[in-house]
């Protein structure tokens, strides 16, 4: 998962595969030379307009992401973290990070990553990537940093109901659905699994915790969440009550 999310909504999504872009104009699929040779003309770019055939990306919702979390020894993952229960967002955690951290860098500091705070992010195509929000600024090809991440959304029904939450992720994962805790185990690689969970009328608090090592995809640190009812409506992941 040293790529870009894209990559893995390619080869995870399930089937029927949804479309991501219109066939370009035939100009565009003339080979090389014919296109530089039409731009030396004036008449025509060798590049492709950038999101010129791109289709919309449906909407999958929206998350507050706090973070990041020193996991020296699983300290973060076996205690309960403050932001796991205050859930006030403009407030800023310790890290709790070690000398030597990648997050306590100068170019970390200045990003405003070497402490945790709550920052909102959407979903793309189901997926949230804290790589993409909490990478740690340091030297060298993606540098990897053991760490802890929370996630937080509220999910909307008019009753009380069943809903099958399929949840894709690496490494461990703790998942709170309003004052239920469940302990969802460790992925080497990612890979998926299906709870289902009571919601009561209202709105109803998810929380993910995650973990990330190196492991066996590179350090990758992401979760992909889709919530489904037994009518076949999907629960869009959504960001209430920021004033608490």
């Amino acid at each position: 998962m040293c790529n870009d999310i894209c990559s893995n909504v390619y080869w995870y999504q399930e089937k029927p595969v949804r479309p991501f872009f219109i066939m370009p104009d035939f100009k565009y699929l003339l080979s090389y030379r014919r296109k530089f040779e039409l731009s030396a003309s004036k008449t025509l770019s060798p590049s492709l307009p950038r999101g010129t055939y791109d289709l919309p990306i449906p909407n999958t919702g929206e998350w507050w992401l706090c973070g990041p979390f020193n996991n020296k020894n699983n300290k973060a993952m076996k205690s309960t973290l403050k932001p796991e229960t205050e859930l006030k967002y403009d407030q800023v955690y310790d890290g709790m990070h070690e000398e030597g951290s990648l997050w306590l860098t100068k170019g970390s500091r200045e990003a405003g990553i070497d402490k945790a705070r709550w920052i909102k992010r959407s979903a793309i195509h189901g997926f949230i990537d804290f790589r993409h929000v909490f990478r740690p600024a340091g030297k060298g090809v993606a540098p990897s940093e053991d760490g802890v991440a929370l996630a937080r959304c509220e999910l909307n029904v008019p009753l009380d109901k069943e809903a099958t939450l399929q949840i894709a992720w690496s490494d461990e994962l703790i998942l709170r659905v309003n004052n239920d805790l469940f302990t969802m185990g460790k992925h080497y690689s990612f890979r998926d699994k299906k709870i289902v969970v009571n919601l009561a009328k209202g709105s109803n608090s998810i929380i993910l915790k995650l973990s990330n090592t190196l492991g066996s995809n590179h350090g990758g640190w992401a979760f992909s969440f889709k919530a489904t009812t037994k009518d076949g409506t999907t629960l869009i992941p959504r960001i209430f009550n920021e004033d608490k």
